[in-house]
């Protein structure tokens, strides 16, 4: 897994590099940053699988990058001296949240979560895509991993999907919500080729569950169930034109 260390002290840098190249092989160290910029800059550039974040930096805390950054796909691992952040951290869908001082058996076990989800989903995947005729589009189910378990839903079922502080909330047909630890954009992947559109950058909603388009409210969509999903300004037309042809 490509790996960024984000850690503004020099001496918890190079602790967790040397404990990630000794008990953690398989992880491959691919950038460091000090800051919550160059940090926002790293992990935009290289495109990280994972990244231990510290939350106190040099020009504020680790939450800023992830709200920066809630359009990409990677694993947060947080590594802090402050355990009252442990809520908001999963708040973020931590992996895990690692208190220093630590050593080999908590950045072990942070890491194991992290390998253990990733199995979950390839399991899944690789499992449905070995029945035949199906293609990404044409499963029923569609997986979602949550900080205790992993959910099947059917994609139909599905009335939209809201991004929430680095999480997902998915909003069924049925009133059930489920917090996914999967960013937005990871999720329009999955449901990429059915009729879900991405109606704004916290937003992907299903078009066959719209019920209107409340201008007074200034572009509110409206779905099912009276659950409301924000419409972009530039997004108005391609949406009228999508919706005129379901």
């Amino acid at each position: 897994m490509k790996t960024i260390i984000i850690e503004n002290e020099a001496r918890s840098r190079d602790l967790m590099q040397s404990l990630i190249e000794e008990y953690c092989s398989d992880l491959e160290i691919i950038g460091y940053a000090p800051t919550v910029r160059e940090g926002i800059e790293k992990i935009s550039d290289l495109k990280p699988n994972l990244v231990f974040l510290d939350i106190e930096l040099d020009d504020g805390k680790g939450f800023e990058i992830l709200k920066a950054l809630s359009d990409q796909e990677f694993k947060v691992i947080f590594t802090t001296a402050y355990d009252q952040y442990a809520l908001k951290a999963f708040e973020y869908a931590a992996v895990d949240y690692v208190l220093k001082p630590y050593g080999p058996n908590e950045i072990r076990k942070a890491v194991d979560r992290v390998r253990s989800i990733n199995y979950q989903q390839q399991a899944y995947e690789k499992l449905i895509n070995m029945l035949p005729g199906q293609t990404p589009s044409s499963k029923t189910k569609i997986m979602f991993t949550t900080l205790d378990s992993v959910e099947l839903v059917e994609a139909e079922s599905i009335v939209m999907c809201i991004a929430d502080s680095g999480m997902t909330q998915i909003y069924m047909d049925d009133g059930e919500r489920i917090f996914a630890s999967k960013l937005l954009g990871g999720i329009e992947d999955q449901l990429a080729g059915r009729d879900f559109y991405r109606s704004h950058k916290s937003a992907v909603i299903n078009l066959k569950k719209v019920k209107r388009l409340d201008i007074a409210q200034g572009d509110v969509i409206v779905m099912e169930g009276g659950l409301t999903a924000p419409l972009a300004r530039r997004r108005k037309i391609e949406f009228l034109d999508l919706l005129s042809a379901i």
